[in-house]
């Protein structure tokens, strides 16, 4: 799991649109197994609503505000504070099938229209700053030239009307339907929103800002979902066990010392999961390793568990162990991500053949990972040093 501090804003075209930004900026994280997850989860709905689900990127987020939005295109972005309100995928699948709809009916093209309320200056400083963050893969250079002030206007600019929020209500309704899939999800993440519209802004859940919430939309998602066919359908039962999983290496990984008080003394393989990655968080090698060591004892076909155990030995700096451990995930899974962290690992090492390996991973990686800088920028290190 990898965040990529990006401090950038908005995505036009190719460039990254986000909304309710820090600050301090807005990083994005980078986890296989999550993204997979994901994906896998919302295909249903996004092949319902007409897309290919493999040209629809899902972001993630690290903000601890609750909020998801689409922006510059076929793109999802959902915070890591959403993933850990929500109490089951059916409320993943309800955020994101809503956001689809926007993205169906093209919100955020009329949106781009208004861009000049944001304030042009502040648009094309936004902008500018953006390009100059990705080419140069330097943050605080992006920083310097978007400037103050972009908090209230991305937000402005990132707030759906009422009726375009009702209209991506109907909208989700009709692909989860189409899916086969049930409504539930949304109707219960709207109703736990519900009494926020009466708490001053100040207080209220970023969602709630960006997406208009009131009573009389809920009670008309609710009518209709509750007359869906499929309104008692569960998913296949993996998506609740692996829903159980991320969520709590999420939260090891994000709250490290909440992570360790809730989980202590539980044995229940999310806990675990949890747990190896707190001690990871904190740098408590040893403690990590031995959970992880555990975790694949109860499933060693589960790829993420030798993801996680290599990126502790790379960071302790046991390369060659590390090098091995992303090997065994690479062949049960070979997601790009892992490929571009062996990759790394060969690079860092250097010796024998470690260059030349290191370039066949990221040229392999390229295929699902054509948009990463860091994949680029490793590329060009080894092809560097080869000469």
């Amino acid at each position: 799991m990898h965040l990529k501090y990006l401090k950038i804003v908005f995505f036009v075209s190719l460039l990254l649109f986000s909304s309710g930004a820090r600050a301090d900026g807005v990083s994005i994280l980078r986890d296989a197994e999550t993204e997979s997850y994901l994906k896998s989860l919302t295909a249903p709905v996004l092949v319902a609503a007409g897309f290919n689900p493999a040209d629809v990127n899902v972001v993630i987020l690290h903000d601890d505000e609750v909020n998801a939005f689409v922006a510059g295109g076929q793109n999802i972005f959902i915070n890591t504070g959403l993933l850990l309100k929500v109490e089951n995928p059916e409320e993943i699948l309800g955020v994101i099938a809503h956001e689809t709809g926007h993205m169906s009916a093209a919100h955020v093209i009329s949106q781009a229209r208004d861009l000049k309320n944001a304030s042009a200056q502040m648009a094309l400083a936004t902008v500018l700053g953006t390009v100059v963050g990705l080419k140069s893969a330097n943050p605080d250079a992006a920083i310097a030239i978007m400037g103050g002030g972009q908090q209230v206007a991305m937000r402005n600019f990132l707030t759906f009307s009422r009726t375009n929020e009702a209209s991506a209500d109907q909208a989700s309704l009709s692909f989860l339907e189409k899916a086969k899939m049930s409504p539930r999800g949304m109707v219960s993440f709207l109703q736990k929103l519900q009494n926020q519209e009466l708490l001053p802004e100040s207080r209220q859940d970023e969602y709630v800002r960006t997406h208009p919430l009131t009573s009389d939309r809920i009670e008309t998602v609710k009518n209709r979902a509750e007359k869906s066919p499929y309104f008692k359908n569960s998913l296949d039962a993996k998506f609740y066990t692996e829903f159980a999983m991320i969520t709590a290496k999420l939260n090891g990984y994000l709250n490290p010392d909440y992570a360790l008080r809730f989980y202590n003394n539980k044995t229940e393989l999310p806990a675990l999961y949890a747990l190896s990655q707190a001690y990871f968080r904190k740098s408590e090698t040893t403690k990590a390793l031995a959970l992880l060591d555990k975790l694949i004892v109860s499933d060693v076909d589960n790829p993420y568990f030798y993801e996680a155990k290599g990126q502790v030995l790379f960071v302790a700096g046991e390369l060659d162990k590390s090098i091995e451990a992303y090997k065994q995930a690479l062949k049960i899974a070979p997601y790009p991500l892992i490929r571009v962290a062996l990759a790394q690992g060969f690079l860092e090492r250097a010796k024998d053949n470690d260059l030349q390996q290191a370039i066949e991973q990221l040229e392999l990686a390229k295929t699902g990972e054509k948009d990463s800088p860091d994949l680029y920028r490793m590329l060009a290190t080894a092809y560097g040093k080869l000469k």
